[in-house]
């Protein structure tokens, strides 16, 4: 499945990709295979062995050093949710770990080049917004949960985990955070800044499919609702 590219009001370049099979568009050009990962015992045997010094089993799956480096900074902080994203990190396929070891590093070169983190959503089974902090991009976690809570109004989703890296002038990783983030308990008002950036989102996204080609009609709309192109923005056109 294709995805598209597309900006947010703030001007942040969106990326992101989406597993086969899930109907939901995003923005980008990559896709996740699925294999399996890691079980859950074991990925809680291999978590615990690092937080308590012990020998460490081997994961089936080799892990990027990108990954390897978050598991192990995770195991040695205290950083809340600390082993809820560990797991989750474990659980991914060997495909999905290397596709997000490979955004991280280009994340990195492109804070060099933009000076500003340009966030990756991705959509299925490991759905999450991902941001990648460094001195060229310092940490804004508000603006990355205003803006993982647009992802979620334009994908009509409940909840959605935001994941942020940071990383020193020598692209060494300094903290991994877990936040999950909902709309609910919102104030009306901040709900409907939301739904503005939303919008904003869904135009720019459609803005930069079009610009890159023609959209099919059953395929999924690139604003990122989840419908059929010709059941959402083709219709309203």
């Amino acid at each position: 499945m294709s995805c598209h590219l597309g900006h947010i009001a703030s001007g942040t370049v969106d990326r992101c990709w989406v597993a086969p099979g899930v109907s939901v568009a995003a923005v980008g050009k990559l896709s996740i295979v699925r294999s399996s990962g890691l079980k859950p015992p074991i990925q809680r045997r291999y978590f615990s062995a690092i937080v308590h010094g012990d020998t460490r089993r081997a994961p089936r799956q080799p892990l990027p050093q990108r990954l390897a480096e978050i598991i192990e900074l995770l195991a040695h902080s205290t950083e809340p949710r600390r082993a809820v994203l560990a797991s989750f990190l474990l659980d991914a396929a060997g495909d999905f770990r290397d596709q997000l070891a490979a955004a991280i590093n280009q994340a990195l070169r492109e804070n060099m080049e933009l000076r500003r983190a340009r966030p990756l959503s991705i959509y299925g089974r490991m759905a999450m917004t991902l941001y990648v902090w460094s001195p060229s991009a310092p940490r804004q976690s508000l603006a990355a949960r205003q803006h993982t809570r647009a992802v979620m109004m334009t994908g009509r989703e409940t909840s959605r985990r935001l994941v942020e890296l940071e990383y020193d002038e020598h692209d060494v990783l300094t903290g991994a955070h877990l936040t999950q983030v909902s709309l609910e308990g919102l104030p009306a008002a901040e709900l409907e800044r939301v739904r503005a950036a939303s919008l904003v989102l869904q135009r720019q996204r459609l803005q930069k499919a079009l610009t890159s080609g023609k959209i099919g009609r059953n395929d999924p709309c690139p604003c990122g609702s989840g419908d059929k192109f010709k059941r959402c923005h083709d219709r309203r056109a």
